[in-house]
Order: structure tokens, then C-alpha cells, then sequence
């Protein structure tokens, strides 16, 4: 599984659990929405942005010289 997939399905998870609590909490108000859908997006966000690739190998580096 590449890493572009693997950061998408996590955050995608994430979204899904933070909403799937909140509406088994029965929220009714607009604001504690909003502070839900704020905890929903906001960590895979900061996951997204921080999440690097790992660097490449020294092995690896020396498979595309040699191609």
C-alpha cells in the first residue's frame, strides 16, 4: 500500500469514528457540532501535512543508478 493511501484511509477513519461518536452522543446543539466536526478534520489535517514519505535507501539509490 503506498503512503499517499495509507495517510487517505487513516484520516478517512478518523472522520468516520469521530461522527459515528457523535451521533451515538445524540448531539442536538449547533455548537457542540461544530466543536465535533472541528475534532474531525482538523487532526487528519495536521496528519496530512506533517505525514513525510521515508527517505530513500541507500540501496534504493543505488537500484536507480544502476538502471
Amino acid at each position: 500500500m503506498g503512503h499517499g493511501y495509507a495517510k487517505s484511509l487513516i484520516a478517512a477513519g478518523w472522520v468516520l469514528t469521530v461522527g459515528l461518536v457523535g451521533m451515538m452522543a445524540h448531539l442536538t446543539t449547533v455548537s457542540s457540532w461544530v466543536l465535533l466536526a472541528s475534532a474531525a478534520v482538523v487532526p487528519p489535517m495536521v496528519l496530512l501535512k506533517l505525514w513525510r514519505p521515508p527517505a530513500q535507501s541507500i540501496s534504493e539509490s543505488i537500484r536507480k543508478e544502476l538502471q
